[in-house]
């Protein structure tokens, strides 16, 4: 009997049939579910085996309400109207007004001239000149002093330019002497009160050029601003009748006779 259901299994015979009974429903579980009247529905086994998928929206975090939304919104476009005017600002500012800058000579060793015996191994960085005439001369004590260890001296001339009969205007006075390197200083007034100015604001010179009928040596007063102007190395040349530069002593003579009376 045994060997015979081994039979009916491998060959698809049951014990029903060779009784003559109707086959039992066999079932893929361990019971046998009742039979209804609907149709059956029909399963799709890829569909089932496979797990249900979640939307990655459905996942993510809450949306934020509308109106942090709105308020997000117009914070933006405040700042980008801020970077829009910023940007305009700056295209219709003015541009900057560069300064030029003044260009210096570069010369090694100043040029040799008629000038250099009176000013050979001399610290000249400024000269009063007391009667320019053209600028002829002017030009040619700078290009004696003009060098990289003197760059720039300052040229000072007490002269009246367009005020007076002067040859030469304050335009072509500042024009040559920035032309040879110097640095120009006008003072447009006549010999006694330049002196007075130039004590009170530039102090003293190394280099004092004394030419004109206006030049009195033995004036007590030209001699005491003389001295005001000057220091204990500074040179002072007088253009004698003969168009020679002579030396003036700088010390300013003492007061005799009457005046030291008049002191006491």
């Amino acid at each position: 009997m045994a060997l015979g259901k081994l039979w009916n299994a491998f060959f698809g015979k049951s014990a029903a049939a060779e009784k003559g009974l109707p086959p039992a429903r066999e079932t893929q579980g361990s019971f046998q579910q009742p039979e209804s009247s609907s149709p059956p529905v029909p399963v799709n086994l890829a569909n089932a085996a496979a797990p249900r998928s979640v939307p990655v929206s459905a996942v993510s975090s809450p949306e934020p309400p509308a109106d942090k939304v709105v308020t997000k919104v117009k914070r933006k476009a405040v700042a980008k109207g801020k970077k829009v005017a910023a940007a305009a600002a700056e295209t219709t500012a003015a541009p900057a007004v560069e300064t030029p800058q003044r260009r210096t000579l570069s010369i090694a060793r100043p040029q040799q001239n008629a000038w250099t015996k009176h000013l050979a191994g001399r610290s000249v960085g400024s000269i009063l000149d007391t009667q320019l005439g053209d600028g002829t001369r002017a030009m040619e004590v700078l290009q004696a002093i003009v060098c990289d260890s003197v760059p720039t001296p300052k040229y000072i001339a007490i002269d009246l330019f367009d005020l007076g009969s002067g040859r030469l205007t304050l335009r072509e006075f500042h024009q040559r002497i920035r032309r040879v390197g110097g640095s120009p200083v006008a003072i447009p007034a006549d010999l006694l009160s330049g002196l007075r100015q130039l004590s009170q604001t530039h102090g003293a010179v190394d280099l004092v050029l004394l030419e004109g009928d206006a030049v009195d040596l033995t004036s007590l007063e030209f001699r005491r601003l003389l001295a005001r102007v000057t220091h204990s190395d500074s040179l002072v040349l007088h253009r004698d009748e003969r168009g020679h530069w002579q030396p003036v002593p700088t010390a300013a003579p003492k007061r005799t006779g009457a005046a030291e009376t008049k002191a006491a």
